[in-house]
């Protein structure tokens, strides 16, 4: 093979002989490694804050619960008594 067709048929990268037969169909063309814009969001504002912002969804469904089994047998009790009172009141 002369040297012109090495330099055909092998994939030259900056004038450097690979030493292999690289055709051009099997080389990926306009890959950038240059180094890119930084992303719009950081990690911490997609993921990672969706997920504290889940937890904090998750204490706070927690507490309002604890408060509603606190408060529902004096809700029970508030009830039972305006029954009593209207009750009476029917009958008159």
């Amino acid at each position: 093979m002369s040297h012109h067709e090495s330099i055909t048929n092998d994939a030259l990268l900056r004038n450097h002989d690979l030493g292999i037969s690289l055709p051009g169909s099997e080389v990926q063309t306009g890959l950038n490694f240059a180094d890119s814009l930084p992303e719009l969001f950081a990690r911490k504002e997609l993921g990672e804050d969706a997920l504290h912002v889940l937890r904090e969804c998750v204490k706070i469904h927690a507490r309002i619960i604890a408060d509603i089994a606190t408060e529902l047998p004096h809700v029970r009790a508030a009830v039972k008594r305006a029954t009593a009172l209207i009750k009476p009141n029917q009958n008159a």
